[in-house]
Order: structure tokens, then C-alpha cells, then sequence
């Protein structure tokens, strides 16, 4: 009788490697699908059409592995081949040579689907005595892999070809039972692993069970940072708990927290709001309060202002009817603010009424889910929570007050000493509370502060900083981490750093996509981000951006965002040379950024003057000096942001030309060039001495323009002209 060619290959093996080193090794002896033909036909020992095409569809069915291409040869040279060359054909042929022991044990490895423990498996296959025998018979003809030979040694398939094909080729009632046998085998073993104990009971068509292991196995991912990963087992435990569960509220509101730690704010919301339906008034009130929050943060505004006003209602708080309303409200917080000062007793949240900390954490979501899109009453919300966390003394709360506070008086008064003040204050007492989120936080309102300051340098590490706290040391951190990536790209532009900030925003731009973050998309495009398409020399996707940006923001108000649109177009229609765009716009525009006190934060303004200021001057034809432009250049003059005395001095110099003193206009461009060098603003200083060398002209403003170009194109600037009319305009006319 033939022996069994199978039984005839097994061999002693003289040791035996790890897994990982296997799996390593065999990711970097891949084959190219060319290289796997050559080895094929070196192995087929022939060249001719016949050989060449068995060897091209050898190469393509064993994908890069040259085992693979060592098999499928040797089951060609063998004619077992007779319709083509397969893999799965040959691998089903060489499991069917498989003593009946091996070839249970070689079904159990390939449904545990990832390493198991070799007792565990040899006791799932009900093997008694034969487990080691059928597993030398699986290594030696390379159908498994194992880390040892001990019972605790993981064993796996060679590769997940093989594991595919074992499973497909099992009927649904032995995979079943595999799984069942698994799952009992996995849940009395020292260390069950609650993911592959929820993939075995689903297998074993118990979902009560698998429902169990999910959440357990959701809430150890949720412990690790893996809030991805969590929110997905979540949803699979609520998918198989029965609705009448006790469970269900609970997996439902661990489904938003691990949602919202993820960074997918709107999914976040949907997952408590639903948590919410039916829960005592005081669960309600909490989770639509954190509904509210991750609508607020993501700018998905409209909803989220429709959630919190049932919020707000049972604090005895509410959204103000009108703009006018809006703006009293404001004035009346300010001065309360100014009256009572930012003196606090610390106390302990044990110490404090819980529906105190309920107001204050209300006027918190709305504080910072408002900041950014509604400034006035996000302002408004904002001083409520600074005298409310005042008034408690909770440090936590407080000391995040602060750090907002002294953000918001740097905004509106450059030099106010006491904003940075506030802000150390805030980062000490997040150091001796040993809290990262309030540091990173403090942190990110230190970075803003100097960005409003316009020390950009300072600006950028400091939002860089913070997001690195954010990302590594903190959970639902949405609007934090997307405020210091927005304040670190407005850096990136003043700088000058645009290659920087073209490799950034792309990349920002499609994590918030790809987590329906409206608020981080929109000012990541705009005013500055569309940069990134400008700088390249795309036009219409920079417009495309810009629009982009406003598509879904609420059309019933004037938001940052629009005011942010509305710059971003006014740079890209003076980079394209259209003055009587720019201009239209600015007329069409102005009163509603006027009205919605945006105007007021000091950066905005400088902005919108240069901007406004710089139409003006693109509009008019031959030496018409526009008063307008004369007046923004004296009110920039005026600010002490860094950066706004050269910005002033550049409009200053088109007056100049175009009254036909040149000499003057050099003189004030020089002056102008060395404030942006101080600034630290390279593109703006490049653009200035482009300008500059262009009135001078002859050798010297040759060489001053070639210079001017060399550091606009080492930042991937493809048309140095162009951004030179954005930002220097009016003195080429």
C-alpha cells in the first residue's frame, strides 16, 4: 500500500522561530508579480509559451509569496492541475491528504482566526493524545506556524490564504459548532480575550453572549485610547441586546463617550441624544447638555442651538432674541466682570451644589461651541462661566476660565498685561492639579493670545504644543485639538512657512472630513488655509475652498465663518488681479462684519482694514488715491499688533505712488521690509522687497526681485508676481 505522501514529509524540525519573526521574514522576501514569474519559471526548468503562461498565472495567484510560487509548481509538475492553477484548488488538495486528526486541528487554528494557545486549540478539536503529532504534521508540510512547542505557544495558519480556504470549505453547521467550542474553550482559560470571546459566540449564533464580551471588550479599548475601536463594539453589544435590556441606556451613553473621545462629534451627539429618550431628568438634562456640546464644537450649529435651548431653559439660561440683545448681554457680563475682579477660593466639586457645577458646565459647552461661530455670544457664555467658576472656586473649572478669559482681552486689547497673567495663573494651577487637559489648554490660550499679539513664532509652538497634549494625554478633546491646528495654520501664513502649511491643511482638512467636523474644515480653509491651493497657482480651488467653508454654515446669521469667507475672497481676488471684485465684495460685506462686532478682536481688524484698504487701491485706475485707503492705513497705524506698522506703511507707499513720489514710496518699502523682518513675516518681507525692487529698478531692483522670488519659491510659491499684488498691491499702477 502507498504511504500517504503527507505523513511521508513529516520531519524533525531543529527548532522553532517566533511568529513575528516568520511574519517579518515573509514581508520582506515578497515577490513582485514579475519577480514571482521568473522564480516560477526557474522552478518550472522551461521557457516556452506554455511554461511562460503557467508561470504568469502562478505569479498572479500567489501574490508575492514565493511559498506560494514553490507549491503551486510543485502541484503543476505533479499534474493535479487540470483547470488552470489555483491556489485555493491546491491548497484544498493538500488539506485532503490530511490524516483526519490534522485536519481537525488545521479547522480550529484557521476559525480561531488570529494565534491561539496550542492546548487550547488541540482541546477545542477534542484531539486527547493525538494534538501533537496532527501538529507536526500541520508545520511540516507549512499549513501552520507556532511560537514554541509548550501548550501557552501560540499557533496560527501560514498564511491567511490558507485560513480562508479551510474556513470557506466548512459546512455552516462544523463552523458553528467550532466556534461554540471556542468560545467555551476561550472563556475558562486564565486570560479569556473578550474581542475573540464576542467573535466566537456571534459564530455560535449567541448573541446575548457576544453582546457581553463586546461591551467588555469595547470598555478595555476605551481604557487603551482606542475610542475608534471601542465606539465599534459598542454599537455591535447595543445591535445584539435585547431592547428591553437594563444595559441599553448604559452601552448607549459609553457609545457617545467613546464617539466623542474619537473626535466624531455629530455621531457623538446622535448616540446621547438617544441615550437621553426616556432617562431620569437629571441623566436627560446631562446628556443634551454633551449633545449640545459636540453639535456646538463641530459647527453643526443650527442643530446644535435647537438642543441647547432645552438645556439652557433648565438652568434659568437662554440664547438672546437679537443681535442688540446679544450685545447689551455683553456689556453686562464685561462689566460685572470688571466690578468683581478674578479673585477665587478653591474648593473641592464635593463642596459645591451639583446644579451649581450644572450652570457652569452649560455655559462651558456653550462658551466654546459658540466662540467660534457666533463670537458675541460665545463671548456672552464665556464671561458667564468665568464668574460662575469664580463663584464655585472648583480649580479645574476655574482655571480654564482664566485661560479663556485672558485669551479674550488679548484679542480685543493687544497690550492688556493682565491677559498672560491670567493664563500663567491658569497653567499653575493645571500643574498642581496635575490635570493635561487644562494644561493643554491653558496652553493652546497662551498660543492664541500670542498669535493676537502678533508674536506668530511664539503662536505656532505654543498651538503646537498643546496639541501634541491634547492628542497624547487627553480624551474628548474635538474643538481643542481642532482650535490649535486652525491657530497654528493662521501662524504658518504670517510666517511665511507656506510649504508647511500646504503640507498641513490637506491633511487637517480630511481627518475633519473624514469625522464631519464642519467647524475645524471650515477655519482650516479659511482665511488662510485656501493658501495652500494660491500658492500653487490654483484659482479655482482656492474659490472652491472658500465656498466650501461656508456651504453649511447657517444662512439666518453673519458667523466667523463668513466674515473668514469673506476675507479669504477678498485675497484671492486680489491675487487674480480683479480690483472691481474685491471692491464689490468689500461693499457688499462690510456692514454685516461691522455689525457683528468682529471687528473688535484686533486681528480681524487689521486684516480687514489691509484688505479693504488694498481693494481700494486695485480699483482705482491711474494715480486716483482712494480716501479710504488713507484712512485704514492710519487706523492700522494705529494698532499695536505686530506687524500692523509695515502693513500700514505698504498702503502708505501706493499713496505715495501714485502722487508720483517714488523716492518717499522707497523709503517707507525699505522701512516696511525690516518691520516684516522683526515680525518674522517672510512671504509678506519677500513680497515688500519684490515691490520695492520693482521701483527701483536697473541692476539693483533685479537683483532685489531675484532675491524676493528665490524665497517665495523655495516655499512652493508658483508665481511670486501674484501673491506680490495680493499682498502689496497699487504700486505697479
Amino acid at each position: 500500500m502507498e504511504s500517504n505522501p503527507v505523513l511521508q514529509a513529516v520531519l524533525e524540525t531543529d527548532g522553532i522561530r517566533s511568529i513575528e519573526a516568520e511574519r517579518r521574514e515573509i514581508a520582506v522576501s515578497a515577490l513582485s508579480e514579475s519577480e514571482a514569474r521568473e522564480l516560477a519559471l526557474d522552478l518550472l526548468g522551461f521557457r516556452d509559451a506554455d511554461a511562460l503562461s503557467r508561470a504568469e498565472t502562478i505569479a498572479r495567484e500567489a501574490q508575492g509569496s514565493p511559498f506560494f510560487v514553490r507549491e503551486l509548481v510543485e502541484y503543476v509538475k505533479a499534474g493535479l492541475s487540470q483547470r488552470g492553477v489555483q491556489l485555493n484548488q491546491m491548497l484544498s488538495h493538500r488539506i485532503s491528504l490530511l490524516p483526519e486528526d490534522a485536519r481537525q486541528l488545521l479547522a480550529v487554528i484557521a476559525v480561531a482566526g488570529h494565534p491561539v494557545a496550542q492546548g487550547l486549540a488541540a482541546e477545542t478539536a477534542e484531539l486527547d493524545g493525538k494534538a501533537e503529532r496532527a501538529l507536526s504534521v500541520l508545520r511540516s508540510v507549512n499549513l501552520v506556524r507556532s511560537g514554541g512547542r509548550h501548550l501557552n505557544d501560540p499557533v496560527e495558519t501560514f498564511h491567511d490564504r490558507i485560513r480562508e480556504t479551510v474556513v470557506g470549505h466548512l459546512a455552516p453547521e462544523a463552523l458553528q459548532q467550532i466556534h461554540q467550542r471556542l468560545a467555551a474553550s476561550l472563556e475558562t482559560s486564565a486570560h479569556p480575550d473578550p474581542e475573540a470571546l464576542t467573535v466566537h459566540w456571534e459564530g455560535a449564533k449567541k448573541p446575548d453572549h457576544a453582546a457581553k464580551y463586546a461591551a467588555i471588550a469595547a470598555a478595555r479599548a476605551a481604557e487603551a485610547l482606542a475610542f475608534d475601536r471601542a465606539a465599534e463594539l459598542f454599537r455591535f453589544s447595543l445591535q445584539r441586546s435585547p431592547d428591553d435590556d437594563p444595559k441599553r441606556r448604559t452601552l448607549q451613553t459609553q457609545l457617545a463617550d467613546a464617539l466623542a473621545n474619537a473626535g466624531r462629534a455629530p455621531e457623538a451627539a446622535e448616540a446621547y441624544l438617544s441615550a437621553a429618550a426616556g432617562a431620569s431628568w437629571s441623566d436627560e438634562f446631562e446628556l443634551k447638555r454633551r449633545a449640545a456640546e459636540q453639535l456646538l464644537i463641530s459647527g453643526h450649529s443650527d442643530h446644535g442651538r435647537q438642543v441647547a435651548g432645552s438645556v439652557l431653559k433648565a438652568v434659568g439660561l437662554k440664547l438672546p432674541a437679537t443681535p442688540r440683545r446679544a450685545f447689551m448681554s455683553l456689556l453686562f457680563q464685561r462689566a460685572k466682570i470688571r466690578l468683581r475682579g478674578v479673585r477665587f477660593r478653591e474648593r473641592e466639586p464635593s463642596q459645591i451644589p451639583y446644579d451649581t457645577l450644572r450652570r457652569v458646565d452649560t455655559c462651558w459647552s456653550m462658551g466654546i461651541g459658540l466662540s467660534m461661530v457666533d463670537t458675541t455670544i460665545g463671548a456672552i457664555f464665556a464671561s458667564r462661566y468665568l464668574l460662575l467658576s469664580l463663584a464655585s472656586g472648583e480649580p479645574r473649572r476655574t482655571a480654564r476660565a482664566l485661560a479663556f478669559e485672558g485669551t479674550h482681552r488679548a484679542s480685543i486689547r493687544v497690550q492688556s498685561t493682565g491677559a498672560m497673567e491670567l493664563i500663567r495663573t491658569a497653567e499653575a494651577v493645571a500643574q498642581r492639579i496635575d490635570d493635561p487637559h487644562v494644561y493643554g489648554f491653558a496652553t493652546l490660550m497662551g498660543g492664541i493670545a500670542a498669535y493676537f499679539k502678533g508674536n506668530y513664532r511664539r503662536a505656532l509652538e505654543a498651538c503646537d504644543r498643546a496639541g501634541a497634549i491634547f492628542r497624547d494625554s487627553c480624551k474628548g478633546a474635538t474643538w481643542e485639538l481642532a482650535t490649535a491646528n486652525t491657530y497654528a495654520t493662521y501662524s504658518l501664513f504670517n510666517l511665511g512657512e507656506w510649504a508647511e502649511l500646504s503640507e498641513r491643511v490637506p491633511l487637517l482638512l480630511d481627518a475633519a472630513h473624514r469625522r464631519n467636523n464642519e467647524y475645524a474644515a471650515s477655519l482650516l480653509r479659511v482665511p488662510f488655509g485656501m493658501v495652500a491651493w494660491l500658492a500653487r497657482g490654483d484659482i479655482d480651488g482656492a474659490r472652491r475652498e472658500a465656498e466650501n467653508a461656508i456651504k453649511k454654515c447657517s444662512s439666518s446669521t453673519f458667523q466667523l465663518q463668513h466674515a473668514m469667507h469673506f476675507l479669504a475672497m477678498e485675497q484671492i481676488e486680489q491675487y487674480a488681479g480683479d480690483g472691481r471684485a474685491a471692491w464689490k465684495r468689500v461693499e457688499e460685506t462690510w456692514p454685516a462684519l461691522r455689525r457683528s462686532l468682529l471687528l473688535k478682536i484686533g486681528s480681524v481688524r487689521l486684516l480687514a482694514l489691509q484688505l479693504r484698504a488694498n481693494s481700494a487701491l486695485l480699483a482705482r485706475s491711474g494715480s486716483a488715491i482712494p480716501r479710504v485707503a488713507i484712512r485704514d492705513a492710519a487706523r492700522i497705524g494705529r494698532m499695536k499688533t505686530g506687524g500692523a506698522k509695515p502693513v500700514a506703511q505698504l498702503i502708505q507707499a501706493a499713496v505715495l505712488v501714485k502722487r508720483g513720489d517714488t523716492e518717499a514710496a522707497v523709503a517707507l518699502l525699505k522701512t516696511a521690509a525690516t518691520g516684516f523682518d522683526d515680525a518674522e513675516m517672510a512671504i509678506h518681507a519677500a513680497a515688500t522687497r519684490h515691490r520695492l525692487g520693482e521701483l527701483v529698478g536697473g541692476e539693483e531692483g533685479r537683483r532685489m526681485v531675484d532675491a524676493a522670488r528665490a524665497v517665495m519659491l523655495a516655499q512652493r510659491v508658483n508665481s511670486p508676481a501674484r501673491v506680490t499684488a495680493m499682498l502689496v498691491p497699487g504700486l505697479a499702477d
